[in-house]
């Protein structure tokens, strides 16, 4: 696969506080801005906030309150052409909701294919 150069502002959504930050880390030294949010809730209000700039969503499988699932239906049904990567440690039945699966644990290279990957199919 070549490498996509665009940069843009990903929404992460996990609700371990030390995955955000390695994935915030980790975007960040890719050159992308970078948006958080806990939950699917929290998300939707990022989203709503800040969607006009918001090129890709990265949010985890299992959550509280509203899962990665949840979210990507409540997201598509805003704007059918939103990007959206579920992370999952178990990747069953993802595919279903969405094309784009991170699956857990991942390295730096794959984030950035997943994410370069996202960018391109836009």
């Amino acid at each position: 696969m070549q490498r996509c150069p665009m940069r843009a502002t990903v929404l992460v959504v996990d609700d371990d506080p030390a995955m955000l930050a390695a994935l915030r880390r980790l975007l960040k030294h890719g050159g992308h801005r970078v948006r958080e949010a806990a939950d699917g809730l929290e998300a939707l209000e990022v989203w709503r906030e800040h969607h006009h700039e918001i090129a890709v969503v990265i949010a985890d499988m299992m959550m509280p309150r509203m899962s990665g699932p949840e979210l990507f239906a409540r997201l598509r049904a805003e704007r059918a052409d939103v990007r959206v990567v579920l992370m999952t440690a178990d990747d069953d039945g993802v595919a279903s909701h969405t094309g784009q699966v991170l699956k857990k644990p991942f390295s730096a290279e794959q984030l950035a294919t997943v994410v370069e990957y996202a960018l391109a199919d836009a």
